[in-house]
């Protein structure tokens, strides 16, 4: 089981990094988002992008489906093909 440990805003990023909902690729000096979650013993940080970020924050937080499903890396593209 997943728990969340922390999330937080980044204001510039000093690396790349995939974004976790949609699986495009943050930019050096980007702003960010992070989550810090464990599962199995293992801690792990994903990044999404602002765009994901908002649209996780309205559309996502209360659809069952992606609750679920669990937030697997690109459930943010897949949530936006089913809704269109």
């Amino acid at each position: 089981m997943s728990e969340f440990i922390r999330s937080g805003e980044v204001k510039k990023t000093r690396k790349l990094h995939r974004c976790h909902g949609c699986r495009e690729v943050i930019p050096v000096k980007s702003k960010a988002y992070t989550n810090t979650s464990t599962y199995d013993g293992s801690i792990s940080t994903t990044y999404m992008c602002k765009a994901c970020n908002d649209y996780e924050e309205k559309k996502c937080s209360n659809c069952k489906d992606c609750y679920d499903d669990g937030f697997y890396e690109g459930f943010i593209n897949d949530c936006m093909a089913e809704r269109k």
